[in-house]
């Protein structure tokens, strides 16, 4: 490693290796070149070759030398005292991008739940890679029933889900994605000649149900139990998003999707018309409150990088 140091003087820009800089240290506070050479495990005219050096690259004497005793000099001390605080910076942050990159090797497991939130942890990944290509990122498709059964028994370390996530014991980041709702209707229906869907005509289609065993706060968040003060009818209960698919195909409901669903699973068989009287959907990542690694924040980091060129792009 060379570091660079800069002076304001006649002197200029001096080039200096840090290894004469750990043997000046040494030797200043040794104060003997045996017990300097025995300390860097060199020789001992190796050590006064390194010193010569650096006094000339320096442009002046740092110790004084006689037969008896080696002490520094009035420069060698000013430079000593001004080394020591700044070396031990340098080392202490070398030391620290090591054990971050150290952590930041290995596997990660990473949940989605749906297309359109694969499509942004494969992104996420590909981000990651660019600054950590030893670590290996490992995707698995999340339940519709139960999202964030991975994070509670430790399947995968992070899920990107949709929001509102409240159960106790789990950390929810902030929204890194917002995609508008769609209704997926059949294509044999008359709905899909409508051009948008209105809250009153909402209210009388029977919707695709979730699993008893989801939440009843993310079911409600989902599929909202009234529109307009009208209660909205429940139809055939499904656990995964194509099956939810092939009932809305047969006719027997319709559901509401996100935009990534046309592009990923859109069916010739399947309408998709727009649901502005309903709000976007949210994404987040979420992880155990008890789980905190730094591979694990440096995806963090790399899916809100992965945030911010999105919405850039829009």
């Amino acid at each position: 490693m060379t570091i660079r140091r800069v002076t304001m003087g006649a002197a200029g820009e001096i080039a200096v290796d840090s290894r004469e800089i750990e043997v000046f240290l040494t030797l200043a506070r040794e104060l003997h070149f045996g017990r300097t050479a025995e300390v860097l495990t060199v020789s001992t005219a190796w050590v006064s070759q390194s010193i010569r050096r650096f006094e000339r690259r320096i442009g002046a004497p740092l110790f004084e030398r006689t037969s008896r005793r080696v002490a520094l000099t009035a420069l060698g001390a000013q430079l000593f005292d001004d080394l020591v605080p700044a070396y031990g910076a340098v080392t202490d942050a070398l030391t620290r991008a090591a054990a971050t990159a150290a952590d930041t090797v290995g596997r990660l497991a990473v949940g989605f739940l749906g297309p359109t939130a694969g499509d942004f942890v494969a992104a996420t990944t590909k981000a990651l890679r660019v600054r950590h290509p030893d670590c290996v990122v490992t995707m698995r498709e999340a339940d519709l029933g139960d999202p964030l059964s991975g994070i509670r028994s430790g399947a995968v370390d992070l899920v990107f889900t949709k929001l509102p996530v409240r159960d106790t014991g789990l950390r929810t980041g902030p929204v890194l994605l917002r995609t508008p709702r769609l209704l997926a209707v059949s294509r044999r229906s008359p709905l899909a000649r409508l051009r948008r869907v209105t809250p009153e005509v909402i209210a009388g289609l029977p919707f695709v149900d979730l699993t008893a065993s989801v939440p009843a706060y993310w079911r409600e968040a989902l599929l909202p139990r009234q529109v307009g003060g009208t209660p909205i009818r429940r139809g055939p209960t499904v656990r995964t998003l194509p099956e939810a698919l092939l009932v809305v195909a047969d006719g027997d409901a319709v559901c509401s999707v996100d935009a990534g669903v046309v592009r990923n699973l859109g069916r010739p068989d399947i309408t998709y018309l727009p649901l502005p009287c309903w709000p976007s959907f949210e994404f987040a990542l979420v992880s155990s409150t008890a789980r905190d690694t730094p591979l694990m924040r440096a995806f963090t980091a790399a899916a809100t990088r992965t945030s911010r060129r999105i919405r850039q792009t829009k």
